[in-house]
């Protein structure tokens, strides 16, 4: 597997329960079917904090690509709401590329695989609940 540069600052999710902490990672996985060139973007936001894509980022990993399936392994998690915005950086060049009329030109999406037809789709519609300790979560780049 390939390392990832990881950037994260232990922020605990908001959770509904009084009880002890709990924290396990969450193993994420994009599926692309674009070149195997560049890296993989991942940024997780909790939910409790993050009312937007534009809040800030709880934990983001940047992955060289090697396969169709790049992995990621998020730092311990508490219980919690998240959600995930990803994207295959083909050119390596730290942002997503769009086109003339601006739509991503590079192979992106969110957690629930959360799609519109126009812009991206609201935080809500990406936000998962984190309850499990060998969780894994799958999102389909397009």
């Amino acid at each position: 597997m390939a390392a990832a540069l990881l950037f994260w600052t232990p922020v605990q999710a908001g959770t509904t329960s009084a009880a002890v902490p709990w924290r396990a990672p969450l193993t994420v996985v994009a599926k692309t079917t674009g070149p195997l060139t560049g890296a993989v973007r991942f940024a997780l936001f909790d939910r409790a904090a993050a009312g937007s894509w534009g809040d800030s980022v709880l934990a983001a990993a940047l992955v060289p690509v090697c396969s169709s399936s790049t992995v990621w392994t998020t730092p311990p998690l508490f219980r919690g709401s998240y959600a995930l915005a990803v994207f295959h950086d083909l050119n390596a060049n730290e942002v997503l590329d769009k086109n003339v009329v601006g739509m991503p030109a590079e192979p992106y999406g969110f957690s629930n695989n959360a799609r519109n037809a126009i812009g991206p789709p609201s935080i809500r519609e990406a936000t998962f609940r984190f309850n499990d300790t060998a969780a894994v979560m799958v999102v389909e780049l397009r």
